[in-house]
């Protein structure tokens, strides 16, 4: 391998350049309705598209991971024109407070129905932007980091069956859409293939959903109207949705097409506070 350098009397560096690119195009739209009524809201979209050449040059494993930190080839870097892991076609976000109105003003009625409050935030965007990688050092470059594989169109491929999408996937080393040489061993061969012609990040992972809520109660205390004790639950993934995350992408890896990511539970935060 050494004598394939290009500069073989040296071994390894390690350089992070400056020259990547990238392009962002976006449409948003956000309303907004102010406090009044006991009500206040905001909805916010944007329909965006971002491509790049390099997403992550220092190694972060959540984008690195899936997306590469080093081109297949270092002479061209056209190949790796694409969309950027950071890409999220569709993002919404919505917010709200509302005051429960209650139909007591005075008195016990007030203490139990008046002071309630209901407030959250809802999330919804697309999923990230991967690709499929060797997991060897097939084009012989010295490092198996952002090798890709040949594309068979009419190979298999099998999509989650209970969701129908890319949170987990089916795809077998021989007969699949992803071909690559393999060892004796049925794994990817190194030095077997040079660049594959498997674009960069070409398939998406789920989308991300998440709904974080609010409620809260004041108690008017006997000694004045700005004495309040206040009570809050907060709920942190109320509805207990799954961000899947991407899968396992790495061909040589036995968990190959697996997600084996944490999916996220709801979470309740109690607190109490005295205001004055």
């Amino acid at each position: 391998m050494q004598a394939r350098r290009l500069f073989p009397q040296f071994g390894s560096r390690t350089l992070i350049g400056t020259e990547s690119q990238a392009k962002y195009n976006a449409a948003y739209v956000n309303v907004n309705k102010q406090f009044s009524r006991g009500l206040a809201f905001g909805v916010a979209y944007t329909f965006s598209k971002l491509m790049d050449d390099n997403s992550e040059s220092l190694g972060v494993g959540a984008i690195t991971g899936g997306s590469p930190q080093i081109p297949q080839d270092f002479l061209d870097r056209r190949p790796e024109w694409s969309l950027s892991a950071f890409d999220r076609r569709h993002r919404l976000v919505a917010n709200f407070v509302y005051e429960v109105p209650s139909p007591f003003k005075q008195g016990p009625g007030r203490q139990v129905f008046g002071g309630w409050e209901v407030s959250g935030i809802v999330t919804r965007q697309s999923g990230q932007p991967f690709t499929i990688l060797t997991g060897a050092d097939t084009n012989g470059n010295g490092t198996a980091t952002g090798d890709r594989p040949n594309y068979n169109p009419n190979g298999t491929l099998t999509f989650d069956p209970v969701t129908g999408d890319f949170r987990t996937f089916t795809s077998p080393l021989v007969g699949g859409q992803f071909i690559v040489p393999l060892g004796s061993n049925g794994l990817p061969l190194a030095n077997g293939l040079g660049n594959g012609n498997l674009g960069r990040n070409t398939f998406r992972a789920p989308g991300f959903y998440n709904s974080d809520l609010s409620l809260q109660k004041n108690f008017f205390l006997p000694w004045g109207e700005n004495h309040r004790f206040l009570i809050r639950a907060d709920f942190l993934n109320a509805f207990n949705q799954d961000s899947y995350g991407r899968p396992v992408v790495n061909m040589s890896s036995p968990d190959f097409g697996r997600n084996l990511n944490n999916w996220g539970n709801r979470s309740l935060t109690l607190s109490g506070k005295y205001r004055f």
